[in-house]
Protein backbone atom coordinates (compact mmCIF):
# COMPACT_ATOMS: atom_id res chain seq x y z
CA UNK A 1 0.00 0.00 0.00
CA UNK A 2 1.22 3.45 -1.00
CA UNK A 3 0.64 5.88 1.43
CA UNK A 4 -0.49 9.55 -0.02
CA UNK A 5 1.12 12.72 1.03
CA UNK A 6 -1.48 14.50 3.00
CA UNK A 7 -1.21 17.96 2.68
CA UNK A 8 -2.28 20.73 5.51
CA UNK A 9 -5.42 23.39 4.96
CA UNK A 10 -4.53 25.92 2.43
CA UNK A 11 -5.52 28.81 4.40
CA UNK A 12 -2.47 28.60 5.91
CA UNK A 13 0.40 25.93 4.13
CA UNK A 14 2.79 24.68 6.52
CA UNK A 15 4.87 22.12 4.16
CA UNK A 16 5.45 18.80 5.59
CA UNK A 17 9.12 19.01 6.51
CA UNK A 18 8.69 22.18 8.95
CA UNK A 19 6.26 19.57 10.92
CA UNK A 20 8.75 16.90 10.38
CA UNK A 21 11.44 19.52 11.86
CA UNK A 22 9.39 20.75 14.52
CA UNK A 23 8.27 17.33 15.66
CA UNK A 24 11.87 16.20 15.54
CA UNK A 25 12.92 19.30 17.45
CA UNK A 26 10.45 18.23 20.73
CA UNK A 27 7.10 19.67 20.02
CA UNK A 28 4.09 17.39 20.41
CA UNK A 29 1.43 17.72 17.93
CA UNK A 30 -0.97 19.71 20.06
CA UNK A 31 2.23 22.32 20.61
CA UNK A 32 2.88 22.59 16.53
CA UNK A 33 -1.15 23.19 16.29
CA UNK A 34 -0.94 25.89 18.61
CA UNK A 35 2.61 27.59 16.78
CA UNK A 36 0.61 27.52 13.40
CA UNK A 37 -2.51 29.16 13.22
CA UNK A 38 -5.08 27.63 11.29
CA UNK A 39 -3.79 24.69 11.53
CA UNK A 40 -5.66 21.72 12.96
CA UNK A 41 -4.84 18.64 14.88
CA UNK A 42 -6.23 15.81 12.14
CA UNK A 43 -4.08 17.60 9.44
CA UNK A 44 -0.88 17.67 12.04
CA UNK A 45 -1.60 13.94 12.75
CA UNK A 46 -1.87 13.36 8.80
CA UNK A 47 1.72 14.87 8.44
CA UNK A 48 3.12 13.28 11.00
CA UNK A 49 2.25 9.84 10.27
CA UNK A 50 3.17 10.76 6.68
CA UNK A 51 6.70 11.56 8.42
CA UNK A 52 7.37 8.97 10.43
CA UNK A 53 5.83 6.64 7.49
CA UNK A 54 8.45 8.02 5.32
CA UNK A 55 11.01 8.60 8.27
CA UNK A 56 14.29 8.01 6.40
CA UNK A 57 13.73 10.08 3.18
CA UNK A 58 12.19 13.12 4.78
CA UNK A 59 14.93 12.87 7.64
CA UNK A 60 17.29 12.53 4.17
CA UNK A 61 15.57 16.00 2.58
CA UNK A 62 15.80 17.71 6.22
CA UNK A 63 19.23 16.82 6.11
CA UNK A 64 19.88 18.46 2.48
CA UNK A 65 17.80 21.26 2.67
CA UNK A 66 19.53 22.52 6.07
CA UNK A 67 22.94 22.57 4.10
CA UNK A 68 21.80 24.20 1.20
CA UNK A 69 20.64 26.70 3.73
CA UNK A 70 23.51 26.88 5.45
CA UNK A 71 25.86 26.99 2.37
CA UNK A 72 23.79 30.03 1.38
CA UNK A 73 24.23 31.62 4.36
CA UNK A 74 27.63 31.23 4.41
CA UNK A 75 28.27 32.34 1.42
CA UNK A 76 26.84 35.90 3.06
CA UNK A 77 29.12 35.65 5.28
CA UNK A 78 26.19 34.34 8.04
CA UNK A 79 27.39 31.41 10.35
CA UNK A 80 24.38 30.23 12.71
CA UNK A 81 25.07 29.77 16.44
CA UNK A 82 25.43 25.79 17.37
CA UNK A 83 22.21 23.63 17.79
CA UNK A 84 21.25 23.71 21.53
CA UNK A 85 21.56 20.34 23.55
Amino acid sequence: MRLRRPTVPRRHPVPDLQLAAEFNAGLSADEIVAAYEGLDLPHVHAGLAYYLANQRAVDAELSRRTKENEAALSDHGVQLPPPAS
